[in-house]
């Protein structure tokens, strides 16, 4: 994902990971990289916001196909 404006490009991407850590549960972390870029030459990098979080699933219902989960 990214921006463009008048005097900047800016953005960030980066890798996703997922881990099934028990029967119901993933484990999720995501190490982004941002960047940005002025129309005077100067130019950044570096790591973005890490996210962490886990997502359970508390209800699954086979014969309806539905499945209810918790994503904090």
């Amino acid at each position: 994902k990214g921006a463009v404006t008048r005097n900047r490009v800016g953005g960030a991407s980066g890798i996703d990971f997922n881990y099934g850590a028990a029967p119901n549960l993933q484990l999720t972390a995501t190490l982004p990289v941002a960047f940005e870029s002025q129309l005077n030459g100067e130019y950044a990098f570096g790591f973005g916001n890490v996210e962490l979080a886990a997502k359970y699933r508390f209800l699954r219902h086979e014969k309806f196909g539905v499945d209810v989960s918790v994503f904090p």
